[in-house]
């Protein structure tokens, strides 16, 4: 979970054969499950981004969703704009 000041932020985090899937969630409402996986490691990649036309302090929260073969996730960085 993180809170932040901004009209924008993404997501940056690696893919790979390995990787889990990620739940996002803004403000405690649900937005969308995204697959980080790739048949290769692809590093820093941004997978999920959001803007508003003003700023405003909001929560984003990150939530794994793992399977038997898939379980890894890792954050790079969040990236917020102003």
């Amino acid at each position: 979970r993180y809170t932040f000041t901004g009209k924008g932020i993404a997501v940056v985090m690696p893919r790979s054969p390995s990787r889990a899937w990620v739940e996002v969630r803004i403000d405690g409402v649900y937005v969308a499950k995204y697959s980080l996986y790739a048949s290769s490691l692809k590093a820093r990649q941004t997978i999920f981004s959001r803007g508003w036309s003003t700023t405003a302090t909001r929560t984003i929260e990150l939530r794994t969703v793992t399977s038997s073969s898939r379980k890894l996730v890792s954050l790079d960085a969040f990236v917020v704009t102003h």
